[in-house]
């Protein structure tokens, strides 16, 4: 019984896995890196103080100067 339990659980984690692949593969597409960084800072914050800028511009898909770029720009524009 305890090992139908367990295979039940696990099946709905890897479902819920799928879907918040399938979920940012989407955002990927369809929003700006600009969106989608200021998504991470509502939703996960604590990434932008553990990840390198370096990385967090390769996964928007953009350079490390166009990052700096685009973090200049959003501290420059009032809110």
């Amino acid at each position: 019984m305890e090992h139908a339990i367990l295979a039940v659980m696990l099946d709905d984690d890897a479902a819920a896995t799928r879907r918040e692949v399938s979920a940012n593969r989407r955002d990927l597409l369809t929003r700006s890196p600009q969106q989608q960084y200021l998504q991470w800072m509502r939703e996960k914050p604590y990434l932008l103080e553990l990840v390198p800028k370096k990385d967090l511009a390769s996964m928007l898909g953009i350079t490390p100067e166009s990052f700096s770029r685009m973090l200049r720009r959003l501290r420059e524009t009032p809110i």
